[in-house]
């Protein structure tokens, strides 16, 4: 890894970031109790130069993170960002590095001749140098809690940065490459690993507000719904095109806790909860005993009255079966009476009245995507665009792609 010295790259640190601050109350010495029931109050001091903060009772991880190392008396943005680069940034040559050859930050070994200095990685001295910077005065309202989260998340946070920077330079340096040899594959896979602390900072800051960590997931009962979301990406529209969505298996999980512990880790990682269902023409309250743990929210939910295909209003859903082959001898006024005469699925209609069978689940895959495809296309339904479209908005498939448009 290439690097520099942390007192080279630390030295006035955090003036520019708190002299707004210091202007205001330059001189004066104040204490704030945080949110919340904290162990004790939280100590600011102002000087002419930076903001302090009394880190006494919290802590920080080892090296490894193993081990906790309390921390004591008051610290500033400086002195912080020594502590956490002298705990967790190791020594490395940097010609071991991959990047060594390009990286501004290598210095020369001054004792041997040809080589490269042993030293702290500078790209991550510097992550770590701005990070502290740049957050440190938000710690002034945090609660106890949130001041600690902040310190393990800047943890893991470093982990994968360093591991991240170590994996880059191993990819492109074909010789790193050759000395692995057989075991070279092995390391192209290793950059799988680096999510475990990406996930462990997410699940740490998403309680720190200003770092708008949390992104939202959303839950959908089956592979439909999930294959229709991404036909819907390809109009690059942000609703669909930054949506993250993960199929959680349908009904045969409604009775069980895996829904549960599988929307609790996810919380747990961070990310912000939105879940649909599928009634069966039952109770639409499917996620009731959800929302009562507290697992979800009633307004992050949305529940089909019977599933996804009895949605889609009578005259898209006529042309997608048209565009796949289907209905070739059925007008659609036919059509339309048909799926419309019964409060039932329309799958269990099309099977009967049509003998189309979209419980196959190659065809109901199909169906989603020429669903998708039609509301991809700029003209239909009129007007041009479907979200202009007050009748189609005010369908049972138009009210989820408004929900959907308040995933965030």
């Amino acid at each position: 890894m290439t690097g520099v010295s942390a007192a080279g790259m630390l030295a006035g640190v955090d003036r520019a970031a708190n002299s707004r601050a210091t202007a205001q109350k330059l001189g004066h010495e104040f204490t704030f109790r945080p949110r919340g029931k904290p162990k004790k109050e939280h100590q600011f001091e102002l000087s002419p130069f930076c903001l302090q903060m009394d880190f006494t009772g919290y802590n920080i991880f080892d090296s490894e993170g193993i081990k906790r190392i309390e921390l004591d008396g008051n610290l500033d943005a400086q002195t912080l960002a020594y502590k956490l680069i002298d705990e967790w940034i190791p020594f490395f040559e940097c010609k071991k590095c991959g990047r060594a050859d390009y990286c501004k930050y290598t210095q020369t070994d001054k004792y041997r001749s040809g080589r490269l200095a042993d030293i702290r990685c500078g790209i991550i001295v510097e992550a770590i140098t701005n990070f502290v910077r740049h957050t440190f005065p938000l710690l002034e309202k945090m609660t106890t809690e949130q001041v600690q989260a902040y310190l393990d998340g800047a943890f893991h946070l470093e982990k994968f940065l360093y591991n991240a920077e170590q994996a880059t330079g191993w990819f492109i340096n074909d010789g790193i490459l050759q000395f692995f040899g057989e075991y070279a594959p092995r390391y192209f896979g290793y950059v799988i690993n680096l999510r475990e602390d990406l996930n462990k900072a997410a699940s740490e800051f998403r309680i720190l507000p200003d770092f708008a960590s949390n992104k939202a997931l959303l839950f959908v009962e089956g592979e439909t719904e999930e294959v229709f979301l991404k036909k819907l990406r390809e109009s690059r529209m942000a609703w669909f095109y930054y949506l993250a969505v993960e199929v959680y298996g349908g009904c045969g999980n409604r009775d069980t806790k895996r829904i549960q512990m599988l929307l609790e880790s996810r919380v747990n990682q961070g990310y912000n909860i939105f879940i649909q269902g599928d009634a069966d023409g039952k109770d639409s309250e499917i996620f009731l005993d959800l929302c009562e743990k507290g697992a979800i929210t009633k307004e992050h939910s949305f529940v089909f009255r019977h599933d996804f295909e009895s949605a889609i209003p009578p005259e898209i859903l006529y042309q997608a079966l048209r565009t796949l082959g289907k209905l070739e001898n059925v007008e659609y006024v036919d059509f339309e009476k048909i799926v419309t005469s019964e409060n039932t699925s329309v799958v269990n209609l099309l099977n009967e009245k049509f003998h189309i069978n979209i419980k196959r689940k190659r065809l109901k895959i199909r169906l989603a995507e020429a669903v998708g495809d039609i509301l991809n296309r700029p003209h239909f339904p009129p007007p041009p665009v479907w979200w202009h479209n007050e009748e189609f908005m005010e369908t049972e498939l138009g009210k989820f792609l408004k929900f959907i448009m308040h995933v965030r």
